[in-house]
């Protein structure tokens, strides 16, 4: 039997070496946003906890309360992704993705749960559909910066350098309001997805610069 336990979805971040036989794993989690827990003998040969607390796996988590952290009592992973882990570009994407979200979050921050169904909902589109020459990560960082609140201000007419335009207006709110699906039968010209970039780029760099981080590329 467990104290203090609890049940809750995550995705699996990271994970780092953590004593002989441990685990640190980093999560974002459905109900608690961002957390650091233990899996204890997951460096074990054959532990079968191992496959269900690796990066880019959504799971089924019970967590039990310890003296000084909390550690994974149970892990069970309901979606694996395989189609993303089978394709070098996806897992480039995915983990870019993740290195945003994990950059960018810090645990007991409220935006939570947005976050957890933005993320979850990027990867099970990226596990269904082929990917397209398209800056996906452009994408899902406009969405995640909006729920960061750092959203486009509608009251003003420029992002940095860049004249806002009525286009660009149209593209960036598209973009918001719609789910990947969606989004992935979007057509820009060059120039138009130049723009978008450098807009999302400027919004990126002044969270960037609010959370004092530097991102790996």
């Amino acid at each position: 039997m467990f104290n203090d336990t609890y049940n809750t979805k995550a995705i699996i971040l990271d994970r780092q070496s953590f004593r002989e036989k441990d685990l640190r794993v980093i999560v974002f989690t459905e109900k608690f946003g961002k957390k650091e827990y233990i899996a204890r003998g997951a460096k074990k040969p054959g532990a079968k906890i191992s496959g269900h607390v690796e990066p880019i796996t959504l799971a089924s988590l019970m967590v039990a309360s310890g003296k000084n952290l909390d550690y994974v009592a149970t892990s069970q992973g309901d979606n694996f992704f395989a189609d993303i882990k089978s394709d070098l570009n996806k897992v480039k994407l995915a983990g870019r993705v993740i290195n945003l979200v994990n950059s960018l979050s810090k645990e007991g921050e409220d935006h939570g749960a947005e976050t957890f169904c933005l993320l979850n909902d990027f990867l099970v589109f990226l596990d269904n559909n082929n990917i397209r020459e398209i800056d996906y990560f452009l994408y899902f960082t406009l969405k995640f910066i909006k729920i960061l609140g750092y959203a486009p201000d509608s009251e003003k007419d420029n992002i940095g350098d860049l004249k806002i335009s009525l286009d660009l207006i149209k593209t960036l709110k598209f973009i918001l309001e719609n789910d990947f699906k969606k989004i992935n039968q979007l057509f820009l010209k060059a120039s138009e997805e130049a723009k978008l970039k450098y807009a999302v780029q400027t919004l990126l760099a002044n969270v960037v610069g609010e959370y004092g981080i530097k991102l790996n590329k």
